[in-house]
């Protein structure tokens, strides 16, 4: 009878044993009692960077419908474009001359393209120079009527 007892508390023990190390096999490092601990949240998939020289080139091609020779002056032109901007922002200078900078780059981009187009793609590129920029004036009436919001749902202090 009292092997029995033994056997029965051995086993019992062993039992228990197996039963509490089984909470620690998920995670190493201690307890993992989360629900679904094996289906954490998926990681972000990293976007590839785009190449911002490509896609404008790409736009424009499609948009106003260059050959390839136009194409590969275009790419030339933007990337230009591009190492002149980067240079120009990490100029030690106050950032209205940086913007005036930026926008003389900019417009002797514009009229480097416009040298290589014919006359139906000049217009073209001036209904899509148009488009941008009324894009751009109701992004910044939206930026405006929220921060004109914001500033009407402060308290003044006197």
């Amino acid at each position: 009878m009292k092997i029995k007892i033994v056997s029965f508390i051995i086993l019992f023990t062993l039992f228990i044993s197996n039963a509490a190390n089984a909470q620690y096999r998920n995670n190493r490092n201690g307890l993992d009692r989360s629900m679904m601990s094996g289906q954490g949240n998926p990681t972000p998939k990293k976007q590839k960077p785009i190449d911002q020289v490509q896609a404008t080139t790409d736009k424009l091609t499609s948009e106003l419908g260059l050959d390839g020779f136009q194409s590969a002056i275009v790419k030339t032109i933007v990337d230009d474009y591009k190492n002149a901007s980067t240079s120009i922002m990490e100029e030690q200078v106050p950032n209205e001359l940086k913007y005036e900078k930026l926008t003389v780059a900019n417009n002797n981009m514009e009229a480097k393209i416009l040298e290589i187009l014919n006359d139906k793609q000049k217009v073209k590129f001036a209904a899509l120079k148009d488009k941008a920029q009324n894009k751009d004036k109701k992004d910044k009436k939206k930026k405006k009527g929220k921060k004109d919001k914001e500033e009407a749902a402060e308290p003044v202090e006197e």
